[in-house]
């Protein structure tokens, strides 16, 4: 669902039942509750506009068509939908989700419910699910809720095939820029202790050259497109045989970059993302 659309359909809820909004219905003041820029909001309310729900004024503010309620107080300042992705309450969700969407159950997630069992306002909830429909983990059903995206072994390939393309190229670009000092840091990062011990991995290495290509529109499939599939791969890490062997490829990648061997680490890297995933056994 489109940013846009879901706008529309929140505004819509509060409209059509003449309930009061907590900000003023003009293009700055929603963009800002919502976390978004002026343009979906504007195509949003102009679709309100069309369906009768909003009347457009002289001053480009809209009001709405039929009764209201009573006003509600203006200082309440929703948080942004920015939420940080470190958030421990995203974070939470969203692992709870993504185990959700290996089973087969199609229940709607329900605001006030979900609300409470995290323990954050109706608000908050609504600006993470809006986040995790941007990146493909929830879908809105106008009526109905929020459903949890079902993942197949199919999205996982599908995934891993565009991401080896982008990070290839992202690779590519960055490699004139990369900093041995840093790579080196990587390589200590990633150690396997032997024994039974869970080795150690940094899976910053990627990150670190897909925003050194400085290439914004494979930053932004990684930004838009990741967070499911690297909980998938995190989880795969806490089986210590797997995690031994990302700790391999990643310094075999890095071994390369130090001797500036491009050929070679694009080798290893291809190797990296496309081969091994236990994790695939998994999907159905």
């Amino acid at each position: 669902m489109r940013i846009s659309e879901y706008i529309k359909n929140d505004l819509s809820e509060f409209l059509s039942k003449g309930r009061p909004f907590s900000v003023e219905l003009n293009l700055i003041s929603l963009a800002k509750h919502y976390g978004a820029s002026t343009q979906p909001v504007r195509t949003a309310l102009a679709q309100l506009e069309k369906e009768g729900l909003l009347t457009k004024q002289a001053n480009g503010r809209f009001i709405p068509k039929g009764p209201q309620k009573k006003s509600l107080q203006k200082t309440s300042k929703p948080p942004s939908i920015n939420i940080p992705s470190h958030d421990s309450v995203y974070r939470q969700i969203a692992e709870d989700l993504v185990k959700q969407s290996f089973r087969t159950d199609d229940t709607y997630l329900r605001e006030q419910a979900s609300a409470t069992k995290y323990g954050i306002g109706r608000t908050v909830l609504r600006q993470i699910f809006l986040r995790l429909s941007t990146e493909g983990i929830l879908q809105h059903v106008p009526r109905c809720g929020w459903k949890v995206r079902r993942f197949s072994k199919k999205d996982l390939q599908d995934f891993l095939a565009v991401r080896e393309a982008l990070e290839q190229k992202a690779l590519a670009q960055a490699f004139p820029s990369l900093n041995s000092e840093v790579l080196q840091k990587y390589l200590q990062n990633n150690q396997d202790r032997g024994a039974y011990q869970a080795p150690l991995i940094d899976n910053q290495l990627h990150a670190y050259w897909i925003n050194l290509s400085g290439n914004r529109y494979i930053q932004g499939f990684f930004e838009n497109n990741s967070t499911y599939f690297n909980l998938l791969f995190e989880w795969e890490e806490h089986d210590i045989p797997a995690a031994r062997l990302t700790c391999k490829k990643h310094r075999r990648i890095l071994s390369c970059l130090l001797k500036k061997d491009l050929e070679g680490a694009a080798k290893a890297l291809s190797h990296h993302i496309l081969k091994d995933h236990p994790v695939l056994e998994q999907l159905g």
